[in-house]
C-alpha cells in the first residue's frame, strides 16, 4: 500500500526535520512512549502509594487485597499447568475468571516471577503509560499540534480519578483505554479495510484483557454512536456505510472479547438470575430514580475532587468553559472541524451518562438475564470516562482558538481564564455543596499526605488547587501556541512549556492528595503505611501458633462488631483476613465479591446479612446463634475482633471461655498504628475504625464435620423448599435427629405494611417522600406497592401511586397541595395478590399514617438501600418457581426417601446426618444407611480446581462438599464419572457405594478454552486478510481515485467546508512528524 504524506496544516511548522521513512516514524513513536513511561513513573512516585499500603480507606485496601488474592489464585493455576477457573479458597468456590474484572491481563503473568505487589505496581505503571500514549496520539490525530498532544498525555493522568479507588484497580484500564478506542473509531470511520479491523481487534483484546465489564459499556456507544457520527459528519460517508462500519466493529469486538465474555456469561448462568435493581436503590429507568442513584453514589464529585461510591467525575472547569465559549462564539473561535470534534466528544459523554437506562432496561435484561446480586450496581464506573472526554474536548478547543488567531483571540483567552478562575474559586473554596454544607477541610490533616512534594498557595489545599488550575491553563496556551506559531520567540518556548505541563500535572496530583488527607469525610483519608499488612501478618502468625488454619478440610470464619458497616461484622481487624486468606492457604467465607453465587447469599441471610451489594462477615452474636449453619458451611475456626461468647458462658463476665459449641483456643493482640503516619492522639481517637488494633480471639467449633463430610439420611425435596430450610436461622436439617415438615403449598399474599414502619418526610412544597420497612412476603417476592393518599382536613381520597422499589421501598408522592396535611396507606403485592385481602376499597378503612403537612419551602429527604434478609431468598425462590428450575422430584416420584421424622437413629452414630437432595441417585438404596455407625472422608490431594477424597463407609452414603453447585463440577468414583447431586439446595453431593473408594471432584469449564480459541482464530483471520490485502494492493475505500493532499481536513476553511481526505494512504498521517 503506497503511503502518501498529507500536507501539513498552515501554521503548524516542522521545528526539526523528521527521520525519513516509516522506520523513522516508528522510532519517534518509541521515543514518545518512552517519555510517557517516564512520566507515568514520575506520577506514581509523586502519589507515593504501594499496593496493599493505602491506609486507612476500606475501599482502597479492599481493591489492593482482592487483586493480590486473585493473582495468587492465578499463580496456583498456572504453576499447576491448568487454565485458571475457580478459587476453592474463597467463599463457596469463586469463579475469578468469570468475574466482572478480568484476571487475564497479560501483565498478570509477572506474578510467576515476582511478588503480588510488584506485579500490581508494574501493571499500573505500564497501563498508565499506554493511556498517556493513547491520549497523545488521539490529540495529535485531531489537532496536528505537538504541544496539545503532550498536554493531553500529561493532564490525562492528572485527573483525580487515578488517585482514588481506580488506582491499582481494573477500572483504571477502562479509563486509559478510552483514547485508543477513539483512535480506532476515527480510523474505521475514515476507511474500512482489513488492516484497520485488525488494528481494532488488537485494541479490543488489550482493552478487554486489562479492564473489566465497564469496557463494554464504553465500547458500545463508541462503536454504535460515536463512530457512525464521525463517519457521517466528518468523513461524509453515507448512512449505509456508517452502519456497515458499526456492524464490522461489533463483529470484531465479539471475536476479540470471546476469551472474557464466554466465562462471564457462564458465570452469570451459574449464579442464577435473581438480583433486582431495588437492591441498589435504583429500581427503574425513571429520571428521578436515576438521579437519586447517582446522587447516592457521588454525582457531586462533578463539582469537586471528592470521590463518591465508585464515581469521581471532576474535571478542571477550564476545559468545560473553553468548550462553552466555543459553542457561544463558534463563528469567531472555532473552525467547523474543531467544533465538530468537540461536539462529538461531548455527545459521547452524554451517551455514556444516559447509558445506565439501557443497562437497566427490560429489553437488555430480557436478552442477557439479570445478573448476580449487585452486578448492575457496579456498572456505573464507566461514567468516570466523562471527565476524560471533557478534558480532550477542551484541549482540542483551545488548540483551535490559538490556531485560528482571529482578531481578538487573546481577549477571548483572557475572558475564558477569568471566568474559569472565578468559577473554580467559587466551586472549590466558597459555595455550599450537595447537602447544603461547604466543602469542609480540616486545618490539620488527620493523616500525613503521601505526596512526595506539594506547593502551598494561600494555606488551603483547595485554594492551592484553584491557582494550580490557572497555571495549568496558562502553560497549556503557551505550549499550544509554541507548537503552532512561526515566531522564533514562540518556538523557543515549546520545550520549556512541555516540561512545565508535566510539572503542573505532578503538582496537581500532589495537591489532590493533600485535599484528600484533610477531608472532613474520614473515608477520603489516604496515606502510605505498612501498618495494616504488618498487623495482618502478625495476627496470622499468632493465630497459627494455636491451630492450623490452612487445613484443607476446614474453613475459617471471621466475625466482628460492625465497625465499618452497622449491619454486618465487617471490622477493620478482619479487613485483610477475608481477602488475603488465600495467600495464607486458608479457606475463608464472605470475602467481598460482586459476581458471586447466590448460595452464599442464602446462607448469609441465616447469619443476619442485610446487604444486597456483596457479602460481609456476620456479626459476632449471629455466629453464636447460627452455629449449625457454620457446621454446614464447613467452618471449623471462628476468629473475631473482640469476639467472646455471651456473658452466660463466661464466669462472672470474665475472660473468654469455652462452651458446648465453641472451644476457646487463644487470643492475639495487635498494637496501635505507628506514630509516623499520624499523631498518637488521632490514632487513639480512630483506632476502633482505622488502626486494626486490639484483641483477636480464636475459637474452634465442636463436632465440626469440615468442608467434605458424609450424610447417610437423604430426604428428597425440591430446591425452593431446601433453600427455605437453609435460610431459616432455627432449622438444622443436617443434624442427626432433626426432623422437619415441608409446607405443602409454599407462598401467600404479603403481610400488611405496619403503619409504625412508615416514615414520611417533606421533599418540597408539593411532594412527600415515604419510606417503609418491607413486610413478610410469605415466600413469594413482593413486586409492587400501592400507596393511597387521603386529605386529613376533608377526608377525601386524593389519589394513589405505585412503586416497584421493593427491598428498600420508597416513594415520592407528588402533585400534592402546598401546606396541606395528608395521611397514607400502603398495600404490598406479590404473585399471590395484595395484602389486606379483606379491604372494602375505602382508603379510610386501611391502617393510615399520621397526618403529615407538605412544606411551604423546599426540604430534603434521604434514601435507604438495605433489603430485608427474608427478601433475599424469597426472591430467589420466586424466580425458581417462575423460570421452571426443573423439579427433579417429579421425575423420580416413585423413589421415596426415608421418613424425615424417624427418630430411632442411634444418638452416638458417628456421622449420621440428614441431607436434602433433589432426587435419589439411581441404583442406591439408603434404607439401612441411616443406621450406619462408621464412615470417614479424608482428603488425599488438593489442587487449584480439584480435590481427591478417600471415603470409607459400611453402607451407601452421600459425600457432601460445601461448595456452590455449578455446571462445571464433575465427579469421579474410582475413575468413573458419576452425577453431581445438588444437596441442600445449592451444595455438591456424590453418591458413594459402601466400602473404600476414591472420589475426585474436579471443576473444569471449556468456556475459557473455547473463548481463547475464538479470539486467537479471529485475530489470525484478520491478520491474514490484512496481509493479503496489502499484498494485493486492494483497499475497501469509498473513493476509487486518490484525492489531492490539499483536501486534508486541516485545510478546511471555517467559511467554506470541504470534504476531508479519506483514502488508504492516510494510515500514518497523524504520526508526530515534528517530535
Amino acid at each position: 500500500m503506497q503511503s502518501i504524506r498529507h500536507k501539513k496544516p498552515s501554521g503548524d511548522v516542522n521545528m526539526t526535520k523528521a527521520p525519513e521513512g516509516t522506520l523513522g516514524k516508528r522510532l519517534q513513536l518509541v521515543g514518545v512512549f518512552a517519555i510517557c513511561l517516564l512520566f507515568a513513573g514520575a506520577l506514581l512516585y509523586q502519589v507515593n502509594l504501594w499496593p496493599g499500603e493505602r491506609f486507612p480507606n476500606w475501599d482502597w485496601a479492599w481493591v489492593d487485597a482482592r487483586s493480590m488474592n486473585v493473582l495468587d489464585a492465578l499463580r496456583r493455576s498456572l504453576r499447576s499447568l491448568e487454565l485458571p477457573s475457580i478459587d476453592l479458597r474463597t467463599n463457596l468456590g469463586y469463579d475469578f475468571v468469570g468475574d466482572f474484572a478480568s484476571s487475564l491481563n497479560p501483565l498478570n503473568l509477572l506474578v510467576l516471577l515476582t511478588t503480588h505487589q510488584v506485579t500490581i505496581f508494574i501493571r499500573s505503571l505500564v497501563i498508565f503509560a499506554v493511556g498517556a500514549f493513547g491520549a497523545f496520539l488521539f490529540t495529535r490525530q485531531q489537532t496536528k499540534n505537538l504541544g496539545a498532544s503532550w498536554a493531553a498525555a500529561f493532564l490525562y493522568l492528572s485527573l483525580p480519578i487515578f488517585t482514588g479507588m481506580s488506582l491499582f484497580n481494573s477500572t483504571q484500564s477502562t479509563l486509559l483505554a478510552l483514547p485508543w478506542l477513539l483512535i480506532v473509531a476515527h480510523r474505521i470511520a475514515d476507511t474500512l479495510n482489513w488492516r484497520r479491523l485488525a488494528e481494532a481487534w488488537a485494541v479490543f483484546v488489550l482493552a478487554v484483557s486489562m479492564g473489566d465489564i465497564h469496557t463494554f459499556v464504553v465500547i458500545a456507544p463508541i462503536a454504535l454512536l460515536y463512530m457512525p457520527a464521525v463517519g457521517i459528519l466528518h468523513y461524509r460517508i453515507p448512512w449505509r456505510a456508517a452502519g456497515q462500519r458499526a456492524v464490522s466493529l461489533i463483529t470484531v469486538l465479539a471475536g476479540a472479547s470471546a476469551f472474557y465474555v464466554l466465562p462471564v456469561l457462564r458465570n452469570l448462568k451459574d449464579t442464577g438470575s435473581f438480583a433486582r435493581t431495588e437492591d441498589l436503590g435504583f429500581s427503574s429507568s425513571a429520571p428521578t430514580d436515576y438521579w437519586h442513584f447517582l446522587r447516592f453514589n457521588g454525582l457531586d464529585s462533578f463539582l469537586r475532587p471528592f470521590e463518591g461510591s465508585g464515581l469521581l467525575l471532576y474535571c478542571p472547569v477550564y476545559f468545560i468553559v473553553i468548550a462553552l465559549f466555543g459553542y457561544l462564539f463558534r463563528q469567531r473561535l472555532l473552525d467547523r472541524k474543531s467544533l465538530l470534534q468537540v461536539a462529538l466528544l461531548h455527545g459521547l459523554a452524554l451517551a455514556l451518562f444516559l447509558s445506565y437506562f439501557l443497562v437497566n432496561s427490560s429489553l437488555l435484561m430480557g436478552l442477557v438475564g439479570e445478573s448476580s446480586d449487585s452486578t448492575r450496581g457496579i456498572i456505573r464506573a464507566h461514567l468516570n470516562v466523562i471527565p476524560f472526554l471533557l478534558l480532550l474536548a477542551g484541549i482540542i478547543g483551545v488548540t483551535a482558538i490559538v490556531r485560528q488567531r482571529n482578531r481578538g483571540f487573546i481577549g477571548d483567552l483572557i475572558a475564558i481564564g477569568v471566568v474559569s478562575l472565578t468559577a473554580d474559586y467559587l466551586l472549590l473554596d466558597r459555595l455550599p455543596f450537595w447537602y447544603g454544607s461547604p466543602a469542609p477541610l480540616r486545618l490539620e490533616a488527620p493523616f500525613a499526605s503521601p505526596a512526595r512534594f506539594t506547593v502551598d498557595f494561600g494555606g488551603s489545599p483547595m485554594t492551592t488547587l484553584v491557582w494550580i488550575h490557572f497555571v495549568m491553563y496558562v502553560v497549556l496556551i503557551v505550549a499550544v501556541a509554541a507548537s503552532s506559531g512561526e515566531r522564533i520567540s514562540w518556538r523557543s518556548a515549546r520545550v520549556p512549556a512541555t516540561i512545565g505541563l508535566g510539572i503542573v500535572a505532578l503538582l496537581t496530583v500532589g495537591t489532590q492528595m493533600e485535599v484528600l488527607s484533610r477531608s472532613d469525610a474520614p473515608w477520603h483519608w489516604v496515606t502510605s503505611s505498612t501498618h495494616r499488612l504488618e498487623s495482618f501478618e502478625a495476627r496470622q502468625e499468632c493465630l497459627a501458633s494455636f491451630a492450623d488454619l490452612s487445613d484443607p478440610q476446614s474453613r475459617v470464619l471471621y466475625v466482628g462488631e460492625a465497625d465499618v458497616n452497622y449491619y454486618s461484622g465487617r471490622d477493620w481487624d478482619n479487613l485483610l483476613e477475608t481477602e488475603l486468606h488465600g495467600l495464607r492457604g486458608q479457606r475463608s467465607l464472605f470475602s467481598y465479591r460482586e459476581f458471586d453465587h447466590p448460595m452464599p447469599g442464602v446462607l448469609a441471610v441465616a447469619l443476619g446479612q442485610q446487604r444486597g451489594s456483596g457479602l460481609y462477615p456476620p456479626l459476632t452474636e449471629r455466629a453464636v446463634e447460627a452455629v449449625n449453619h457454620l457446621r454446614l458451611l464447613g467452618v471449623r475456626y471462628v476468629v473475631g475482633s473482640g469476639f467472646a461468647l455471651p456473658s452466660s458462658n463466661r464466669p462472672n463476665g470474665g475472660a473468654a471461655t469455652s462452651s458446648d459449641d465453641f472451644q476457646f483456643l487463644g487470643s492475639c493482640t495487635t498494637p496501635l498504628g505507628p506514630s509516623s503516619i499520624a499523631d498518637q492522639a488521632i490514632l487513639r481517637k480512630y483506632q476502633t475504625a482505622y488502626s486494626s488494633a486490639g484483641t483477636t480471639l480464636l475459637y474452634e467449633i465442636s463436632d465440626a464435620p469440615g468442608i467434605y463430610y458424609l450424610a447417610n439420611r437423604p430426604v428428597v425435596t425440591d430446591q425452593p423448599a431446601a433453600l427455605l430450610q437453609m435460610e431459616s436461622p432455627d432449622a438444622s436439617p443436617w443434624d442427626l435427629l432433626t426432623g422437619f415438615d415441608l409446607p405443602a403449598d409454599v407462598g401467600g399474599v404479603p403481610d400488611p405494611v405496619a403503619v409504625d414502619d412508615v416514615e414520611v418526610t417533606v421533599v418540597d412544597t408539593s411532594t412527600l417522600r415515604l419510606a417503609w420497612t418491607s413486610p413478610a412476603d410469605n415466600y413469594i417476592a413482593i413486586d409492587q406497592y400501592v400507596v393511597y393518599a387521603v386529605d386529613c382536613t376533608t377526608g377525601d381520597y386524593t389519589g394513589e401511586a405505585r412503586t416497584t422499589s421493593t427491598s428498600a421501598p420508597t416513594l415520592a408522592f407528588d402533585g400534592l397541595e402546598p401546606g396541606t396535611s395528608y395521611r397514607f396507606a400502603i398495600r404490598a403485592r406479590n404473585d399471590r395478590g395484595l395484602s389486606n385481602e379483606d379491604w372494602d376499597g375505602d382508603p379510610a378503612n386501611l391502617p393510615n399514617t399520621d397526618c403529615t403537612r407538605t412544606s411551604m419551602a423546599t426540604g430534603g429527604g434521604g434514601l435507604s438501600f438495605h433489603p430485608t434478609p427474608r427478601d433475599f431468598t424469597s426472591r430467589l425462590i420466586n424466580r425458581l418457581n417462575k423460570t421452571g428450575e426443573p423439579a427433579e422430584t417429579e421425575a423420580h416420584a416413585d423413589q421415596e426417601g426415608p421418613d424425615s421424622t424417624v427418630a430411632t437413629v442411634l444418638p452416638d452414630a458417628t456421622f449420621g446426618r440428614t441431607v436434602l437432595i433433589e432426587r435419589m441417585p439411581d441404583g442406591f438404596d439408603f434404607t439401612q444407611s441411616q443406621f450406619t455407625r462408621t464412615g470417614t472422608a479424608e482428603i488425599i490431594q488438593e489442587g487449584p480446581s480439584a480435590v481427591t477424597i478417600e471415603v470409607e463407609s459400611d453402607s451407601p452414603t452421600i459425600l457432601v462438599a460445601a461448595f456452590a453447585y455449578r455446571a462445571g463440577w464433575h465427579a469421579y468414583v474410582d475413575g468413573t464419572e458419576v452425577d453431581v447431586l445438588r444437596t441442600y439446595g445449592g451444595f455438591l453431593g456424590v453418591a458413594v457405594p459402601e466400602g473404600r473408594h476414591f472420589i475426585v471432584l474436579d471443576y473444569s469449564s471449556n468456556t475459557l478454552a473455547i473463548g481463547l480459541l475464538i479470539t486467537l482464530f479471529s485475530g489470525f483471520c484478520l491478520a491474514w486478510l490484512a496481509w493479503q490485502e496489502a499484498r494485493n494492493g486492494h483497499v475497501n475505500s469509498r473513493h476509487k481515485q486518490e484525492p489531492s493532499a490539499s483536501a486534508h481536513p486541516d485545510a478546511d476553511s471555517p467559511d467554506k467546508p470541504s470534504s476531508p481526505q479519506r483514502n488508504e494512504t492516510s494510515d500514518d498521517d497523524w504520526i508526530p512528524l515534528d517530535t
